[in-house]
């Protein structure tokens, strides 16, 4: 019998900077999704209601003010009204 080994049973994902448009706040973080897999596919797999993301900011909508800023945290499927990716280059852009 053959031994697996955990990079055997490891899920090969790719990170993806996200933004998030709730009624209320802007989420902006990271995403971990499958490989070659699209934001859109991931948004819509019925089988999660929540979104996990990583290194975190949200902001507030209409102030535009940072509120939290966190590893981590959840957000529910349904309070999304907008979710796009974001490039590294208009992350950078947006810095200066």
């Amino acid at each position: 019998m053959m031994e697996k080994t955990p990079n055997q049973l490891k899920v090969n994902k790719n990170r993806l900077w996200v933004v998030f448009i709730t009624e209320h706040n802007r989420v902006e973080g990271e995403v971990n999704i499958l490989d070659y897999g699209r934001l859109t596919d991931f948004m819509n797999a019925g089988d999660k209601h929540f979104v996990a993301v990583t290194h975190a900011k949200v902001y507030n909508l209409l102030e535009g003010k940072l509120v939290y800023a966190v590893d981590f945290l959840d957000i529910n499927k349904n309070s999304i009204f907008i979710a796009f990716p974001v490039t590294y280059s208009a992350q950078q852009a947006e810095a200066q």
